[in-house]
């Protein structure tokens, strides 16, 4: 998972963590991300986390 200043690069110069362009997402981030402000990409961070935790809360409890 990407902590934010990482999630902030990839919007911003289309470098996934290990620095390489990420396939479609350097597409997204070229023509659509750039226009989005620093507090848009953060709320997108944040829904994204809270959905990944959501899951992984609700696989936890149906292997239950």
């Amino acid at each position: 998972m990407y902590d934010r200043e990482q999630f902030h690069h990839l919007m911003r110069t289309r470098e996934g963590a290990t620095r390489k362009e990420v396939g479609e997402m350097s597409y997204v981030a070229t023509h659509f991300m750039k226009y989005l402000t620093d507090g848009e990409v953060d709320a997108i961070y944040t829904f994204l986390k809270h959905r990944l935790e959501e899951d992984g809360a609700a696989a936890s409890a149906a292997a239950k």
